[in-house]
């Protein structure tokens, strides 16, 4: 140990002037070789974070507590199971939606009130907003139909106001209307989508292919 390993328990193999050094875990084909991190000598404080080969699936997972957080199977294919993501829809028309509001701190926006997928639980189906529970780079995807009201444009609210670079303008008005938008948030800044039509007081209608609301964390 030198004076850099003060206050630590250094684990060594091999040195500089070594060729290839390998460090090796066995076990028998139907188990795991795991590598455990923790603050505690016993109970689950032994396992907070961990490193793990599952020989029978060829997969390398790294979790975090009883998590597994990230996973590369033997193709090489990376998932991240527990990555925030959502799509949201509505159960039945929305009505009473203020579509002519266009700035300010209470615009109103669309009430999806059922979630179909909601990993990481930042979709509130009471308020229609998505609040992010990490900082990072976001991208969200919203479409809304009315069977009545000429849609004009659309943007997305962030913490209640008009977010900037987010408009989306129709070249005509229409019935349906879709944007997209990649937004970076700090974590507990909450989302919402306000398409606009110069007409208040609108009837949003229920349409599982066209009245939707979904967004997943980038990074």
């Amino acid at each position: 140990a030198t004076s850099e390993d003060a206050g630590y328990f250094p684990l060594q193999v091999g040195n500089t002037g070594s060729g290839a050094t390998i460090l090796q875990m066995l076990s028998a084909a139907d188990a795991n070789c795991t590598i455990h991190m923790g603050d505690s000598a016993s109970g689950a404080g032994r396992y907070d974070g961990y490193i793990q080969y599952a020989h029978n699936t060829r997969a390398m997972n790294i979790g975090s507590g009883a998590n597994n957080t990230l996973s590369m199977n033997a193709n090489g294919i990376v998932t991240t199971p527990r990555q925030p993501s959502f799509h949201a829809r509505r159960s039945g028309n929305y009505t009473g939606y203020a579509a002519s509001t266009s700035g300010g701190n209470s615009q109103q926006i669309i009430l999806y009130n059922v979630a179909d997928y909601n990993t990481g639980s930042g979709f509130n189906t009471g308020n229609g907003r998505f609040t992010a529970p990490v900082a990072g780079v976001y991208l969200f995807r919203a479409e809304c139909y009315s069977s009545k009201t000429a849609w004009e444009q659309s943007w997305f609210v962030v913490n209640g106001s008009r977010h900037s670079g987010t408009d989306s303008v129709l070249p005509s008005t229409g019935l349906i209307i879709g944007n997209s938008a990649i937004i970076k948030l700090a974590a507990s800044d909450y989302v919402g989508f306000h398409p606009y039509t110069s007409d208040s007081n609108q009837t949003v209608t229920a349409h599982v292919n066209h009245t939707w609301f979904k967004g997943i964390l980038l990074g």
